[in-house]
């Protein structure tokens, strides 16, 4: 039992890495890891390590006197801020809305140091990224938000535990919650989640994993709720129509639920039919064979968005 389980682990980590590399490729169409010149690049020292990330101003930044919101958009296993940038399109999104986006890197070239609580390096260097950006730009710190892809919606689950007191609001896109999380999260305040999840990812799975001790979708619904210990308003749901009445094979559905006691809400964009995939991502429909789905009636970028206004810090 025990080969069979860790020859599941190995057979899914090397889905995962070609699942990856494969996304590379389309941002690109090579296997290079470019940088985008509109993007400005930023190091710190992090516990004596170099740690990078890169930060994209909109086009009226230079004139504008308020501060701005910031948007961190984390990336997945095997990328960087790079490809994440080109898969989700978020830079012309953000230059329409006035929004920063900050992309954080890993180092290596593998993935998010995942381990629970504090005990993962990658905390200190959000934060330490988070009071750089307050210091060196224009930023509304009280409108300081995330949001990630596979391994990236993980690491943000971890940062919900661990950074409510400097980040508005989480939307983790297309990734679990790990089950050793929920004790580092025992002591943290009530926080505005979003899920954005497809009923048939192949890799983060909606029903969870127990080899990977992740939880489903359903539970961690059901553990975020929890935690607003008070009473919820009317849970409301929307439906969105096909664009294409030839594109069918997934359905959109947003619920939202309001906590007004404490003004925080716990909701999920469920793509029906949707794979490990970014909804409305132009790039998706070519590496559908080894992502599933995507949903182009939805605009991930302005669910997120969307609810990411709602929310500001106390």
């Amino acid at each position: 039992m025990k080969k069979k389980t860790k020859l599941y682990t190995i057979l899914t980590i090397l889905l995962v890495v070609i699942s990856s590399l494969m996304i590379s490729f389309f941002y690109k169409g090579n296997f290079t890891f470019a940088q985008e010149s509109d993007m400005v690049k930023k190091t710190i020292s992090v516990n004596n390590e170099d740690r990078v990330f890169f930060i994209y101003l909109p086009s009226k930044y230079k004139n504008e006197t308020k501060k701005l919101p910031v948007v961190i958009l984390l990336h997945g296993t095997v990328a960087t801020a790079d490809k994440i940038k080109n898969y989700t399109k978020f830079n012309s999104f953000a230059d329409k809305n006035d929004i920063i986006v900050v992309y954080p890197e890993n180092t290596g070239t593998w993935d998010w140091d995942l381990k629970p609580a504090e005990k993962s390096k990658d905390i200190e260097f959000i934060r330490q990224m988070i009071s750089t950006m307050e210091t060196q730009y224009n930023v509304d710190n009280k409108r300081v938000y995330v949001t990630g892809y596979s391994s990236g919606a993980e690491m943000t689950y971890l940062l919900a535990c661990t950074l409510s007191d400097k980040i508005a609001a989480f939307a983790p896109v297309c990734g679990n919650m790990r089950e050793e999380y929920m004790q580092g999260c025992h002591n943290c305040k009530p926080v505005p989640m979003l899920l954005v999840h497809g009923t048939e990812d192949p890799y983060e799975k909606w029903n969870g994993d127990p080899n990977k001790k992740m939880l489903s979708v359903d539970d961690v619904l059901k553990y975020w709720k929890s935690k607003n210990k008070n009473e919820p308003s009317e849970t409301k749901e929307f439906i969105y129509p096909h664009k294409d009445p030839n594109i069918t094979a997934t359905t959109a559905k947003l619920e939202i639920t309001d906590y007004p006691k404490d003004k925080t809400e716990v909701s999920i964009l469920k793509i029906e039919g949707g794979g490990h995939t970014w909804p409305d991502s132009p790039t998706s429909v070519r590496i559908e064979t080894f992502l599933g789905k995507t949903n182009y009636d939805v605009s991930a970028n302005e669910i997120i968005w969307d609810f990411f206004k709602r929310h500001k810090l106390n």
